[in-house]
């Protein structure tokens, strides 16, 4: 009997009988659904796709067979391609046939000019015309070195010590929408030296969730679950989609092209020592139609300022530069001083002010929590530094009504100065959402119940670390749920007990004067005496 041959790729609507005859063929278990077979199959037609494509009894098992089994190009992957190519050239077949036969560049010749006829030869004429002179014997090749390759362009990548990036949020298509401004401290920020040119670049996925920790100012781009934009990679003049805020912040749903190095980089201009610019866009999600749109090319420009200056510049602006007001020079050297001068009053304190704040309470820098935490752990961390910060700036606490806190009137930086937890809060990189969650998560009513885990609140290194420090918020929630519902239980358990007990003494207590009815009672004064 002949071996059956196959000609169709495999897929789920292959019949089960023909699945059933390649398991035999294969010496595979030839039981199941079809989904099953499959399972089985598929991995050894993988693993032996070399020598069955020249086999012709499995030579049909892999024509027309793509590597994605559905495929279906969308507007991110042809984003996703034009940014490699715009990366990478890539090479071409005569490229790789240079390659195969490892072929190298030679270094250039050495010769010396021959001398004899000059002038030029017309191909039309039947002889090329005789020189007047008569023709002279080249000399030897001197001994001169040979012309070194051109050189390629000198690239060190150095790192910018502690940068300020302004990130100005705009809407995608409105320029009349609201902007919305953040600065970032923190980020590390790439230096990229060629010859004398200098450009700076940031990664998104760090710059990004650092803006928005600034809940107050962006919080309406996140409330409407909104759709990012960065500048274009190959033209500046268009708008790249870089997914919805939701994903971009979340590291598990993180877009996969923020993995792609060209669309992460993203370009900086400098206002300043150390001082940088920069510019996303946004849309509401319901606007996002296409991974790229085209702006226009003369855009309205923005005007970076501070939280309290937002606007745009006539039009006619570039799009491609981000001009900076006057009026923001000043303010941006203010931040820069980690020893910045008191505010008045009228205004939020300085980022100069949150500097000072986080040495006085023993924080440094590399101290924050700034990334989401997944686990109880790591809010754990935040809650921790939250009231270490607390504890250490407990001695500057105004007593009285007026609450709050103040620094000393005799301190050498912003004497007087008057704060409250807010701005700790915000020295501390920390929402006041994120603040109030994690108060919830270790509130004192929240761990009464639960004696393990007040031990490892008190101490996350001791015994109990294994037991809670990887617990998702949600499984927390629910071992606390768990364990006041088990007290309560306890409880009732003990009230039934006690009430049963209670009962029965009373039932005791009626039966032993239930007894004492049915006795004839004598008074001694009224008895009489018989003699």
């Amino acid at each position: 009997m002949s071996s059956p041959t196959f000609g169709a790729p495999l897929s789920s609507k292959t019949k089960k009988a023909e699945l059933v005859s390649l398991a035999h063929v294969l010496e595979l278990d030839e039981t199941g659904t079809v989904k099953d077979l499959l399972a089985r199959i598929q991995p050894v037609l993988n693993d032996n796709e070399a020598s069955f494509v020249l086999d012709p009894q499995f030579q049909g098992l892999y024509s027309g067979r793509s590597k994605k089994a559905s495929f279906k190009k969308t507007s991110e992957d042809k984003e996703q391609e034009d940014a490699e190519h715009a990366e990478d050239v890539g090479m071409t077949s005569a490229h790789r046939k240079l390659l195969e036969v490892k072929y190298a560049t030679d270094s250039g010749a050495s010769f010396t000019k021959l001398s004899g006829n000059t002038s030029g030869f017309n191909v039309a004429d039947s002889e090329p015309p005789k020189s007047d002179t008569s023709r002279s014997i080249s000399p030897a090749p001197s001994n001169k070195e040979a012309p070194k390759p051109r050189a390629v362009p000198d690239l060190s990548v150095i790192s910018v010590h502690d940068p300020l990036i302004m990130v100005v949020f705009q809407h995608e298509s409105n320029p009349k929408e609201q902007l919305h401004e953040a600065h970032v401290i923190g980020v590390p920020v790439s230096a990229e030296k060629n010859g004398n040119d200098i450009s700076y670049s940031a990664r998104l996925t760090d710059l990004v969730p650092q803006a928005f920790i600034q809940e107050d100012g962006l919080s309406p781009i996140k409330k409407r679950a909104s759709c990012l934009y960065r500048q274009g990679v190959a033209d500046p003049d268009s708008h790249s989609t870089l997914g919805l805020v939701s994903e971009i912040l979340d590291p598990a749903l993180q877009p996969s092209k923020l993995r792609m190095e060209s669309l992460n980089k993203y370009p900086l201009e400098k206002r300043g020592d150390n001082m940088f610019a920069c510019r996303l866009f946004w849309k509401e999600t319901g606007g996002v139609e296409s991974g790229i749109s085209s702006s226009s090319a003369t855009m309205p420009g923005l005007a970076v300022g501070p939280p309290s200056i937002s606007g745009t510049l006539p039009t006619g602006t570039n799009a491609g530069s981000i001009p900076i007001l006057d009026v923001v020079a000043p303010l941006v050297a203010r931040v820069r001083e980690e020893r910045a001068s008191a505010s008045d009053g009228k205004h939020e304190p300085l980022t100069g002010f949150y500097v000072f704040l986080r040495e006085s309470a023993g924080i440094s820098l590399a101290d924050l929590h700034t990334y989401r935490a997944k686990t109880i752990g790591a809010a754990l961390v935040r809650f921790k530094l939250l009231e270490k910060a607390l504890d250490g700036l407990q001695k500057w606490e105004r007593r009285g009504g007026n609450g709050g806190f103040q620094v000393p009137p005799f301190s050498d930086q912003f004497p007087g100065l008057s704060f409250t937890k807010k701005n700790i809060l915000e020295a501390l990189q920390i929402g006041q959402t994120t603040s109030n969650s994690d108060s919830k998560y270790f509130a004192p009513s929240a761990l009464a119940y639960a004696p393990d885990a007040q031990e490892w609140v008190k101490d996350p290194k001791g015994n109990r670390q294994i037991m809670f420090e990887n617990m998702t918020l949600s499984e927390w929630s629910s071992y606390l749920g768990e364990q006041k519902r088990e007290w309560k239980e306890v409880e009732a358990a003990k009230k039934k007990k006690a009430e049963c007990k209670r009962r029965h003494s009373e039932i005791s207590s009626d039966d032993a004067k239930s007894k004492g009815k049915g006795k004839n009672k004598y008074d001694s004064d009224n008895l009489d005496d018989d003699d």
